[in-house]
């Protein structure tokens, strides 16, 4: 498989971080979860009908952005 064609990009933060004993996961995350919070902040959202959408690594954060939020 060539490189091009890989996630080597996931791997590489991952292992960063993995090195000091945390996870791109748990920056994701966060990241999602604030992006939420600060959605919530705003006048023109409606809060009662505010919706997460995702595809490939988006969609699977989604679910557990909407159990943490």
């Amino acid at each position: 498989m060539k490189p091009e064609q890989t996630t080597a990009e996931h791997s590489f933060v991952n292992n960063q971080c993995l090195l000091v004993g945390s996870s791109a996961a748990r920056y994701w995350i966060w990241d999602g979860i604030r992006a939420i919070d600060y959605l919530l902040t705003r006048p023109e959202v409606d809060v009662e009908r505010i919706g997460v959408t995702g595809h490939s690594g988006g969609g699977l954060k989604q679910p557990i952005w909407l159990r943490f939020a």
